[in-house]
């Protein structure tokens, strides 16, 4: 379908031009009624709001966005995406761009969260974080042709451009270096398997345990929160069963704390009766008792290279989509260590 005009639009449903500029670009002079209206038609003719144009007319300078919803707040809250945050920032003042962070409220849908963003006129691009193994996000931003680069990828990682690091490697390398260190009987804390990254990080978990001719217990493979609160009650539970692992692997640095607490509180030692390894490597891991094992995951590197990524798709400058697979490495403290005797 060739793109049409604003005028075009306007024509078609019976309306001025500005008022329907102003229901595209979500004025709170227009009736909801009007404005779902008008986002409606225009996505479905295929309208294109002008971002250039509209920044002339309005002033809005360069900017990206951030797209947070309410179901992963704890999520964004954690050290993880302040280290993301730093690094995007610090590319984006270089070059003299502006950051917003869209925060979708409860009960808006999805889809009119995005397109509401798209249609404002308010970014020229968007990171998505949270990546889903079945995401919509990533088809809809594709369908409306926005310029959009993902942290991680969904379970088609073809069509876009995405930043990722191998998660599913890095947690083979955890369970092999438990089991150098001895351990046989290896729990692990998880996340939702709709997220992207947390079923990757499962899977790797299991093929671990495979090569290393380990026994996969059900019971030990229990799914969090991902917070500091759903790691510790989770190592109670494991920790309350008549036969209790070794050690423990943590979706997260933040659950890892979490099930350090948990080790504490049932009388144990970290490192000796229970040793805990977790993915990320935040700076407060390393400040813990005992310090925290972890697969440390470069964030504000990768805040850096996925907002480079997005001005370079912004700017057209490349021809293909850009996709980049990093690495994570194993930084040994107390936190792991020889299983007790």
């Amino acid at each position: 379908m060739s793109k049409i005009t604003l005028k075009q639009l306007a024509e078609h449903l019976g309306l001025t031009q500005g008022t329907v500029s102003r229901a595209i670009n979500n004025y709170p002079n227009i009736a909801e009624k009007t404005r779902k209206r008008v986002q409606e038609e225009a996505y479905r003719l295929g309208y294109r709001p002008n971002v250039i144009a509209q920044r002339l007319a309005t002033g809005v300078t360069k900017t990206i966005g951030i797209m947070l919803g309410g179901d992963d707040i704890s999520a964004q809250a954690s050290p993880f995406f302040t280290q993301l945050l730093i690094g995007m920032s610090s590319v984006l003042i270089k070059e003299g761009w502006d950051l917003t962070i869209f925060f979708n409220h409860e009960g808006v849908e999805q889809e009119t969260f995005i397109k509401q963003t798209v249609y404002s006129g308010k970014v020229s691009g968007c990171i998505l974080l949270r990546t889903l193994v079945d995401d919509e996000r990533i088809k809809l931003f594709k369908t409306l042709d926005f310029p959009f680069v993902a942290y991680g990828r969904s379970k088609d990682d073809k069509g876009y451009s995405w930043y990722d690091i191998d998660s599913e490697e890095a947690f083979e390398i955890i369970v092999s270096y438990l089991a150098s260190l001895g351990h046989k009987d290896i729990a692990y804390l998880g996340g939702n398997k709709e997220l992207s990254h947390a079923l990757v990080r499962q899977n790797g978990f299991k093929y671990g345990l495979k090569e290393n001719k380990l026994k996969y217990r059900k019971e030990w493979d229990i799914v969090t929160d991902m917070t500091e609160v759903g790691g510790y009650e989770a190592s109670k539970r494991i920790l309350a069963s008549e036969k209790i692992p070794t050690a423990i692997a943590c979706v997260t640095d933040v659950v890892a704390i979490g099930a350090i607490r948990a080790i504490k509180d049932r009388g144990l030692k970290v490192g000796r009766d229970v040793s805990v390894v977790g993915y990320d490597g935040i700076p407060f891991g390393e400040s813990i008792d005992p310090p925290l094992t972890t697969m440390v995951q470069p964030l504000k590197e990768a805040g850096e290279k996925l907002t480079k990524m997005l001005l370079q798709i912004i700017a057209k400058e490349n021809k293909g989509h850009l996709q980049y697979l990093g690495k994570a490495q194993l930084s040994k403290r107390k936190s792991a260590g020889k299983p007790r005797v």
